[in-house]
C-alpha cells in the first residue's frame, strides 16, 4: 500500500487498529499500556518482511520459524455428530396447485448462483431429483449445535447423473451437505460423514466409491499435504464418474450453502437469497 502512495501510518492502521475496532476486539490493534501485546516486527514498511512475531508479550516466531514446539496434545473429535438421517427426513411432498420449485443454478468457476423456477419431477406425490434434467437433490444437515436439523432443496448444473457427493466442509457454518440423484445414495453419504467424523465422500447406492476423512472438526486432517491432495483428487474423480462436470466437484459443493453470496443457497434453515432479503420457500408462487 505504501508503494501505491498511501501514507505509512494510514496503511498500518488499516491492517491493525481499524479491523480490531471493526470486529470489536478490545485492547488489540495497537501498542499501549494494558493492551494485549500481539505484535509483528518487520524489516521495513516497503517490503514488510516479518522478522519477529510476538503473541501476548512473548516472542513466538522469528524469521519464519517457531521459537518453541507447540503442544499437539489436543482432542481430534471436536465435531458434534448430528442424529442419523432417515428417509422421511429427505421426502418433500408435492403441494397441489404449486407448479414450480426454486432450484439453485450452479455456474462453473463462480461462487454466484442463480435462483431458478423449474417444474419439479413428482413420483407418487413426492418431489424427487431429476438427473435427466440435471436437477439433483441438495440436503443440508446442521452439525454445530447437535440439532441435526435437515433442509432439502435442489440444484441444477452440477451434471450429476447418479449417486451422491457429500461433505462436512460447507462454508461458512460447515454443516453436512450432500447433492444426490437418489435418496439411498444421499443417506449413505450422510451416514459416512457421521460415522467418520466428516470429510468428503462419493457414494452410489450403499457403496462408498471414494472418501477423504477430515477428523479435526470435519475440516482438517493430520495427514500430509500430499496424502490429503491425493484423497481429495480421488473423491473428485469418483464424482466425475457420477457425472459431475466441474473441475473441482468437492469445492463446488462446499459453497452451495454460503448464503452471503448471491443468489440462492441452501442452509439448515432452508433456502436463503441475500439479494431478496432472506429466506425463500422451496415452492415458488
Amino acid at each position: 500500500m505504501c508503494r501505491l502512495g498511501i501514507d505509512p501510518l494510514v496503511a498500518l492502521r488499516m491492517v491493525t487498529l481499524s479491523p480490531a475496532e471493526y470486529f470489536m476486539l478490545p485492547r488489540r490493534g495497537g501498542i499501549a499500556p494494558g493492551w494485549i501485546a500481539d505484535m509483528a516486527l518487520v524489516d521495513s514498511l516497503e517490503s514488510c518482511r516479518v522478522d519477529e512475531v510476538w503473541h501476548k508479550g512473548k516472542l513466538v516466531a522469528t524469521r519464519g520459524r517457531l521459537c518453541q514446539q507447540t503442544n499437539r496434545d489436543f482432542p481430534l473429535e471436536k465435531m458434534l455428530l448430528p442424529p442419523p438421517a432417515s428417509a422421511d427426513d429427505l421426502r418433500i411432498a408435492a403441494i397441489p396447485g404449486k407448479q414450480k420449485i426454486r432450484v439453485i443454478g450452479w455456474q462453473e468457476g463462480s461462487l454466484l448462483t442463480d435462483s431458478l423456477s423449474l417444474t419439479p419431477r413428482i413420483e407418487q406425490g413426492i418431489v424427487v431429483a431429476d438427473p435427466g434434467r440435471d436437477i439433483a437433490k441438495l440436503v443440508v444437515q446442521e452439525r454445530n449445535r447437535h440439532t441435526g436439523k435437515i433442509s432439502v432443496g435442489f440444484v441444477n448444473g452440477l451434471g450429476l447423473r447418479a449417486g451422491a457427493l457429500g461433505a462436512s466442509m460447507a462454508h461458512d457454518a460447515h454443516p453436512f451437505i450432500v447433492a444426490g440423484g437418489d435418496d439411498q445414495s444421499i443417506l449413505r453419504a450422510l451416514a459416512w460423514l457421521r460415522e467418520n467424523g466428516g470429510g468428503f465422500v462419493a457414494c452410489e447406492g450403499d457403496r462408498v466409491l471414494a472418501a477423504l476423512q477430515l477428523p479435526i472438526g470435519g475440516l482438517m486432517s493430520e495427514a500430509s499435504l500430499a496424502e490429503v491432495a491425493q484423497g481429495l483428487d480421488a473423491v473428485d474423480q469418483a464424482a466425475a464418474g457420477l457425472g459431475l462436470t466441474g473441475a473441482h466437484p468437492c469445492m463446488a459443493l462446499s459453497f452451495l450453502s454460503l448464503s452471503v453470496i448471491p443468489s440462492l443457497k441452501l442452509t439448515d434453515q432452508g433456502y436463503a437469497d441475500i439479494g431478496r432479503g432472506g429466506r425463500q420457500e422451496l415452492f415458488a408462487d
